[in-house]
C-alpha cells in the first residue's frame, strides 16, 4: 500500500515538473537563444569569450545565455547594455559598421607585444567563403597568421581573407600582424567569389 502513494506522489508531481522544464525551454527559445553555428553549444552556457562590452550580441548565443551578464535566456542584462570602445584589459574593441561589413561583425585586439598584436574578428553571421579585406592604408604591417580563414591576397597596404567553414575558438576568425599596433580597417564581402590562390 506505501508503494502506491509513492507511485500516485510521483505521477502527481510529474505535470508540474515537465511544465517548469518547458517554461524554462520557451524563455531560453524566446530570448533567442541561437544554436546554429559550427561549434555552438545547444544548452545555456557561459564562455570565456563571452563579454559585457558585447552582452547584446554575445547573450543571444547559448554559449553565453548563461552568464551573468545576460538577464536570464540570452537578453542582456541591463548593466551590459552600456557598451564601450575598451575592455577591461585595455585591449581595443570595435563594432565594424556595417555599411562596410553585412555580417555585423565585431573586432577586438587580444595581444599586443610592441611590435606585433593580434585581432580576432566577430562576425555575427558566419558565411563560409566570405571575404575581409584589412588594410591599414600605408602603414608597415604585415599579416602572418591567419585562424578560421585563409590568406587569399595580400600588398603593402592591405590583406584579403576568405573565412573557413567554421569559426575558431573565440567564435570568429583571427590573425596575427607586425608592426606597431594600428587599427585595422575591416571590410567585408559575403557573395564575392574570390580568385583561386
Amino acid at each position: 500500500p506505501d508503494m502506491r502513494r509513492v507511485y500516485a506522489a510521483m505521477l502527481l508531481a510529474l505535470p508540474h515538473a515537465c511544465s517548469a522544464a518547458a517554461a524554462s525551454l520557451r524563455m531560453l527559445t524566446a530570448a533567442g537563444c541561437r544554436t546554429s553555428g559550427p561549434g555552438e553549444s545547444s544548452t545555456a552556457a557561459c564562455s570565456t569569450w563571452c563579454s559585457q562590452v558585447d552582452a547584446k550580441f554575445d547573450c543571444a548565443f547559448c554559449t553565453c545565455a548563461a552568464c551573468a551578464i545576460c538577464a536570464g535566456g540570452g537578453a542582456p542584462s541591463a548593466n551590459a547594455q552600456a557598451t564601450t570602445a575598451r575592455h577591461d584589459g585595455g585591449k581595443e574593441a570595435w563594432r565594424v559598421s556595417t555599411e562596410l561589413c553585412s555580417l555585423d561583425a565585431r573586432a577586438e585586439v587580444t595581444a599586443d607585444w610592441g611590435t606585433g598584436f593580434k585581432v580576432e574578428v566577430r562576425p555575427s553571421s558566419w558565411v563560409e567563403g566570405a571575404v575581409f579585406t584589412i588594410g591599414w592604408h600605408g602603414a608597415p604591417i604585415s599579416l602572418q597568421q591567419v585562424f578560421a580563414a585563409d590568406k587569399i591576397e595580400q600588398d603593402e597596404s592591405r590583406a584579403l581573407v576568405r573565412l573557413r567553414k567554421g569559426w575558431d575558438e573565440h567564435h570568429g576568425f583571427g590573425f596575427t600582424a607586425n608592426g606597431a599596433y594600428r587599427r585595422p580597417h575591416i571590410r567585408c564581402e559575403a557573395s564575392r567569389s574570390p580568385p583561386p590562390p
